[in-house]
């Protein structure tokens, strides 16, 4: 089998200007079309509104941001580390060239987002929304996307590995060509003919789950 290529990494300028908040960071061109840039940021400002803004060579450093706005932001080559982003709404926005390490994402609303050439390692989504998503040039490593809700979305160049999908839903999503092996699939959701499953790649105890669906038991 053919190994996908690694999304391309963010390019940050050097040196990035620290920053304690991104509220301030992003006063100065909220009335411009110029994006925020250059800073490296350690905010804690949980529940603000920065929807349509652009953000790019920004490294968020163990942020506090849960229940933010950033519907129809973008973010270009932007680090997320060790970030506390639960509940946040990305709806429509845009993600190229990111990183995302360590992060909480818990209930945040990814739906209708673009996100090209970006990595997830070792963050909890549990029970996100990918409603409508485009993932190209994607991998979740080492992630929990458990009860997450994948639905209706388009996948290309993309890849799991060691990431809990522990009942999360693929509803009208197809997984054809991507490597499941490693992956608990416990309650997976899809639709009633199980054509989201066509092609997907997995083991024969993946397999033996899977088969629950069809109502099939397997003896050992």
């Amino acid at each position: 089998m053919e190994k996908k290529k690694s999304p391309l990494p963010p390019v940050l300028p050097e040196p990035l200007e620290a920053r304690d908040s991104l509220d301030r960071c992003t006063q100065a061109v909220i009335e411009t079309d110029l994006p925020v840039a250059g800073f490296r940021i350690h905010a804690n400002e949980p529940g603000a509104r920065y929807s349509g803004l652009q953000f790019s060579g920004i490294y968020f450093d163990r942020c506090r941001l849960a229940n933010t706005i950033f519907h129809q932001c973008s973010f270009t080559d932007t680090v997320f580390q060790g970030c506390d982003l639960s509940g946040c709404d990305f709806s429509s926005a845009y993600f190229n060239r990111c990183r995302w390490e360590g992060c909480r994402g818990a209930g945040a609303n990814f739906s209708d987002a673009r996100i090209h050439q970006t990595v997830f390692q070792e963050n909890s989504f549990s029970y996100a929304a990918f409603f409508s998503a485009k993932l190209t040039g994607v991998q979740f490593l080492t992630c929990d996307l458990s009860g997450a809700d994948m639905v209706e979305c388009t996948l290309k160049d993309f890849a799991f590995e060691e990431t809990r999908l522990t009942g999360a839903s693929f509803f009208k999503t197809s997984l054809a060509g991507i490597d499941l092996t490693g992956c608990p699939l416990e309650g997976i959701r899809v639709s009633e003919h199980y054509t989201e499953l066509r092609g997907a790649i997995v083991d024969l105890f993946q397999a033996a789950e899977l088969a629950k669906l069809l109502g099939i038991t397997i003896k050992p």
